[in-house]
């Protein structure tokens, strides 16, 4: 009897270590690019391509796609967001909250926040996987999965993703007005805006996101000032080079 109490402790342990290991580690696609000019060149490009899509002159209810490649995406992440950030006084960014990286799948879209712990060298990966929906009051995500590391948390994501940050050893992220605002976009009280307005009058609105392995696709529709949505007559897809 205490040899088999013995064995069944050891492979709690043993779960436990593993459990603790996976929790530590950073995810596995987690790969943030260097902080090179190259890549500071592509990012910045990537975003030039993309406003010059969405000036783009199209027929009057003609939809169109752009396909955001993965790699794209985390560069721009990685480079400009930070320059985005230095330079608007309306943006705040903890100082405990590293580089963001993303990974697109066919199950949505998983996100990645490497949190700066105040103790000397010392991080943990926060992980969310969250599904966009598009209605037409806005444009809003799901969370469906929530964890540390490479291991996702069982029970409620939300839940799970608020008792982590809250078990931070960092002010800001802890802060009720950050878990407020994320506990809104995560269920659908806080949306974001289908519309975008362009300089000359016109309007993008946001009809439809696809997630792909590596690659989300963004259906739009270009309106003009007086126009209205109506029947979609073709789309075409671009790619962002």
């Amino acid at each position: 009897m205490m040899r088999a109490a013995v064995a069944a402790l050891s492979v709690v342990v043993i779960a436990l270590l593993v459990i603790w290991r996976l929790a530590v580690m950073t995810p596995d696609w987690y790969e943030p690019p260097p902080d090179t000019q190259t890549a500071r060149d592509k990012a910045g490009q990537f975003e030039t391509r993309l406003v010059e899509e969405a000036h783009n002159i199209r027929p009057p209810h003609e939809t169109w796609k752009v396909r955001l490649r993965q790699q794209q995406v985390n560069e721009w992440l990685a480079t400009r967001l930070p320059m985005w950030i230095v330079h608007d006084p309306e943006l705040v960014w903890p100082e405990e909250l590293g580089t963001v990286q993303v990974r697109f799948t066919q199950a949505g879209i998983d996100i990645a926040a490497q949190i700066h712990l105040n103790h000397e060298n010392s991080a943990q990966f926060i992980v969310a996987r969250l599904v966009p929906q598009i209605t037409d009051a806005g444009v809003g995500f799901q969370l469906e999965q929530a964890g540390v590391g490479r291991l996702m948390l069982p029970g409620d994501p939300l839940a799970r993703l608020t008792d982590q940050l809250q078990q931070l050893q960092t002010e800001a992220l802890r802060d009720d007005a950050v878990l407020q605002l994320l506990e809104d976009f995560t269920t659908g009280r806080e949306l974001l805006d289908r519309d975008i307005d362009l300089a000359d009058n016109r309007t993008v609105r946001i009809i439809d996101v696809q997630c792909r392995d590596q690659s989300l696709i963004v259906e739009m529709q270009t309106l003009s000032a007086n126009s209205s949505t109506g029947n979609i007559e073709k789309d075409q897809t671009s790619g962002i080079q």
